[in-house]
């Protein structure tokens, strides 16, 4: 569920947020479950192993800025950052500063760019989360 909404973010580029913006409600309601099956992803993974817990990261504050410095090629600096942090930090890692970034990009920019942060969020995030040197469960 993450990667397809993910990926739906990612074909924005197809017409540089056009359709999106034109739906509102869509990009709104693909960022709502996208945002939900992370935290379900994430709570499993942080139930599994006690040591590991719900961390905040800032780089979900990042993402407005990105954004802002480099329009839509914010996403590539966002996968950066948020995959160099989810290695480091590890399980948890993932969730907090995906839902900070996604809303306050959603909240600044619209729904449309709020779905295409939490896709270069998202993605990253558990993208580093599965190839990390921690064993899954």
């Amino acid at each position: 569920m993450i990667a397809l909404c993910g990926l739906a973010g990612l074909a924005g580029y197809i017409d540089r947020l056009a359709f999106f913006e034109r739906h509102p409600v869509l990009p709104l309601a693909l960022t709502l479950v996208g945002l939900g099956a992370l935290f379900a992803f994430e709570h499993a993974q942080v139930v599994a192993y006690p040591g590991a817990s719900l961390r905040f990261a800032g780089v979900g504050i990042l993402g407005p800025a990105l954004f802002a410095f480099l329009g839509l090629g914010a996403p590539g600096p966002i996968c950066a950052l948020q995959a160099a942090t989810a290695w480091r930090l590890g399980r948890g890692s993932v969730f907090p500063p995906t839902a900070c970034g996604t809303v306050l990009t959603g909240a600044w920019y619209g729904p449309a760019t709020g779905l295409l942060a939490f896709a270069a969020f998202a993605l990253s995030g558990v993208g580093a989360l599965l190839t990390s040197r921690e064993p899954a469960p």
